[in-house]
Order: structure tokens, then C-alpha cells, then sequence
């Protein structure tokens, strides 16, 4: 997976955490409250990797998979390239 847009700010995050009340959720619904609050490009990117049908049990199981995709985007970004190799190697 090759992200190349910036991840929102922390605060963005959580404040969203605090609106997507109550719990249980979907990532849909997470996403609906964003952009209903005009939250910013970065963060509604950042929800759209998340599967519309998701659900997030609470604000810590939301906030928790947000950190882990976070996570694993900015390791993604710091893994050097790997040489495209011919056939022959």
C-alpha cells in the first residue's frame, strides 16, 4: 500500500472519537460525522482506509486501529525501496 497523503493530526483523531458517540460504530458513520464537521482533507483520507462496514466496538478500539494504521503507514514510508530485479535474478 503506497500512502502518499499526510497523516492527520492526533487531535483531529480524537476529537472525531469523542463526536463518533455512542459506541458501537462503523467506520461509515465515522465518516459521515467528519465530513458533516468539515473535518480537513488529511483526516477524511485517512478514514477512507478504514472498510465502510467496519465497526468499532468503543472510542479505545477506534482510537487503537487509528494508531496501528498510523503505525504501519509511517513505517511504510521510512522502508527504503527495493530494487526492481529482472527475471533472470
Amino acid at each position: 500500500m503506497v500512502y502518499d497523503n499526510s497523516i492527520p493530526r492526533i487531535n483531529n483523531v480524537r476529537w472525531l472519537a469523542r463526536l463518533a458517540m455512542p459506541f458501537p460504530t462503523t467506520a461509515g458513520a465515522i465518516m459521515e460525522i467528519a465530513q458533516a464537521w468539515r473535518f480537513d482533507k488529511s483526516t477524511l483520507d485517512f478514514l477512507e482506509l478504514f472498510p465502510p462496514d467496519l465497526s468499532f466496538e468503543s472510542r479505545e478500539d477506534f482510537m487503537t486501529r487509528c494508531e496501528e494504521v498510523e503505525l504501519l503507514l509511517r513505517e511504510e514510508a521510512e522502508t527504503p525501496a527495493e530494487p526492481i530485479l529482472s527475471p533472470q535474478d
